[in-house]
Order: structure tokens, then sequence, then C-alpha cells
């Protein structure tokens, strides 16, 4: 700008400051390059043969830092909600949310483990996360607990008794998305007298196959798309989930409370699957 200008005060003035940050600027960018960059001249301030080189190039990053700052403002200041996913999330439960009409615009979605979700929300990068519980929240707001029942799938069909699966294989990720929740469904185990080894859980063409071979079982929500019926397993094997919320940004821009909106939709989510899971119950444990 002080090249183009020809003054540093001129340029101080057309970039709205007083001159002293702009020769300070100037000297930190000469000691980064290591030589002067602009020189002084009875005419004004003028490039010296290594700012001539550097200034468009300069030009360019100037135009690109701009862009990604103007990229930047209207991704955030769009009003969409920035929601994350733990993967363990019912495909009911995310078309769910999809169909909400509460938001002012389509939400933007992202995925990761409940340590990597909290992070983005703590860091302004999401604005809220559905996480498994338990799961370490930090500083943040955590909205109401809700419990999705799973059933058991693979194993052997005709007898509904965890005991008989204690040689089975649990195809399961829970460990990798939240340790804490995955300590719980262990525990679970553990008190009906089962201590499964855990493998992890494939995409679904290769699950069903799997779980159809007789040798592994697996846990999911009654929407899952298996046509096996599965059976109905105690609510220490329910699935739980939670809102998470920054304290500060926890609502939307119209000023609606997000805790409130997406817990609405987990209740709804959770009456659902208790009818689906009655509609496939084929008798339970």
């Amino acid at each position: 700008m002080a090249a183009e200008q020809g003054s540093l005060s001129q340029a101080a003035v057309y970039l709205g400051i007083t001159q002293p940050p702009v020769s300070q600027g100037i000297k930190r960018l000469e000691s980064e390059v290591g030589g002067q960059l602009l020189e002084r001249r009875r005419d004004g301030v003028h490039p010296t043969s290594l700012g001539r080189t550097l200034l468009p190039q300069a030009r360019v990053l100037i135009r690109d830092a701009q862009e990604l700052h103007n990229l930047a403002e209207d991704t955030l200041g769009s009003g969409a909600l920035r929601i994350g996913f733990v993967p363990s999330l019912p495909n009911l439960c995310a078309a769910m949310i999809a169909h909400e009409h509460s938001f002012e615009l389509d939400p933007i979605y992202s995925s990761g483990t409940a340590a990597e979700l909290v992070r983005k929300v703590e860091d302004g990068e999401i604005d809220c996360a559905i996480i498994e519980d338990p799961s370490p929240v930090g500083s943040l707001v955590r909205g109401k607990l809700h419990e999705l029942p799973r059933l058991l799938f693979g194993g052997d069909e005709t007898n509904k008794s965890l005991t008989t699966l204690r040689d089975y294989v649990l195809l399961d990720d829970t460990r990798a998305i939240s340790p804490a929740a995955a300590d719980r469904l262990a525990d679970a185990f553990f008190s009906r007298g089962v201590n499964p080894t855990v493998r992890p859980r494939p995409e679904n063409a290769i699950l069903a196959a799997e779980l159809g071979s007789g040798r592994a079982i697996a846990l999911s929500t009654p929407d899952c798309p298996f046509l096996a019926p599965g059976f109905t397993l105690g609510r220490q094997f329910n699935l739980r989930l939670r809102v998470v919320v920054s304290s500060h940004r926890n609502s939307t821009e119209s000023g609606r409370d997000i805790r409130s909106i997406l817990d609405s939709v987990l209740t709804k989510s959770v009456r659902r699957m208790e009818s689906l899971k009655r509609e496939r119950n084929d008798g339970g444990e």
C-alpha cells in the first residue's frame, strides 16, 4: 500500500490508521524477508529492487487474504447452524433433524468422535454437537439425556439369551467414538455374564454378511436396515445421546434456543424408535 500511495502517511490515511503502525509493519516485513523494501526519495517513497520483485506476489497474497476473509464472513454470517454428529447417530435421527423447520437456513453438518466434536464446539468451529453419553464435555452446556433402544442382531436367533453369546465377536465402534461410552457398554455386557471380543464395525453390507455367518453380533437401533428381527436388551444397552453447545453461542440467528430445538427432535426420535422396536420385537428376552 505504501508503494502504491508513494507515502507512508497517505498509506495510513487510506488504511484508516496512524502512520507509526504502517512504519512498524514495514520494518517487521523487511526483517522477515531479510532486506529493504522501500526507500525514501525527494518525490516520496519508492520500492527497492527487492520490493519491486516481491510486489506482484504481495498483491496476490493480499487479494487471497481478502477472499478468505470474505468466505469466512459469508459462512459464519449466513445464519446456518453448524451441527456435529457422532457416527453412531442413527439415520432416523439425522433425517428428522434435517427435516426440522425451526432452522432459518439448512444446517451445515459434520461428523467426528465425541472428543473431536467437543473441541470443535469449544473452538467455535461448529455451534453444537450430538455426542454419545457419557463423554467429557469440558465447559460446554449439556442438553437432556436421550436413550434410544437398541436390538441385538446375529448369533442364534432361536435362543434369546446373552449367555449363549459368550463366544461371539461383537462388531462395534463405540470405543473409537467415545471411550467412556464404550466402558459403560462393556459394563452392561459384563453384568449379564458376557465379555465379548470386540472388532471394528464394518459398513452395512459386510456387517450383514458377518451377522448372517453366525459368528458375530452387533447392536443397532430399530431403524437399522437388517431383515432379521433382532431381540430386545435391557435399558443398560440403550444408545445414550446428548446435545452440547457453547455457553457463548446457544441460540439461532432468530434467538431460538439451539438445545431446545435439538432436544425436541431427539425426544421425537426416541418415541419413533420405541414404536419401531415394538413392531420388530419378536418376544424379547
